[in-house]
């Protein structure tokens, strides 16, 4: 059986899988027991107690991982020095279509934007890393009367994400229109549209579900 096909079989919990083999990881274990593939930089594991753990303890250095169904903080911290930076749950668009909205503006963005999206996105990010992000011309922004008053745009392993209204145009529904141009966007390309969120974050989880996302049964952590 082709690996995709695999995947496939339960695209909600693989999506992620099913994202980062399209576009080039590397497949090191792909077996009944353990799925390793490596992707910008990242392992992605998926797989039994025991083979997990003994893939682990083949490794060392300065690495990184995302599993799914994680048990093992322990001994990321005792061989690794990690922790779980993110602990979420994993939802997909499966729907053909979406409406998008037509009373706010949301046109695509760039690189003149960074200064702006340092100063306002909330959660911790990489300046690196939200450069190159930017410079593969996948965020956009929502426009009030020319102001630029929000932004959202697309993680390296294909998640939906970076999205942030400024705080006196929250409750307008420009997180709605943010979200529902990517998938548009998406759909029309024909790509794997998921995102991934904190298994604590009731308010996300909710709206995503209104918006017609599916959650897998996975938990998905990251160490970083």
């Amino acid at each position: 059986m082709k690996i995709i096909e695999k995947l496939n079989e339960d695209y909600l919990n693989n999506v992620d899988f099913i994202y980062i083999y399209k576009h080039g990881a590397k497949v090191i274990e792909f077996d009944m027991k353990l799925w390793v593939f490596y992707f910008n930089g990242i392992y992605f594991i998926k797989g039994k107690q025991k083979e997990v753990i003994d893939f682990l303890n083949s490794l060392s250095g300065n690495l990184k991982f995302v599993i799914h169904n994680s048990s093992y903080d322990q001994l990321l911290k005792e061989n690794f020095n990690l922790e779980p930076k993110i602990i979420a749950y994993q939802y997909s668009y499966l729907k053909k279509c979406v409406t998008i909205s037509s009373e706010i503006i949301i046109k695509p963005i760039g690189i003149e934007y960074l200064s702006f999206i340092k100063q306002n996105y909330l959660a911790p990010v990489d300046h690196q890393y939200l450069q190159k992000r930017l410079d593969a011309n996948v965020f956009v922004g929502a426009f009030i009367e020319n102001k630029i008053v929000g932004f959202a745009g697309i993680h390296d392993e294909g998640t939906i994400g970076f999205v942030e209204v400024l705080k006196n145009y929250r409750r307008m529904k420009i997180g709605t229109a943010l979200e529902t141009y990517l998938i548009d966007r998406l759909l029309k390309i024909k790509e794997d549209i998921y995102l991934q969120v904190e298994i604590n974050n009731d308010v996300s989880i909710r709206f995503h579900e209104k918006l017609g996302f599916l959650r897998g049964d996975d938990i998905i952590s990251w160490y970083l």
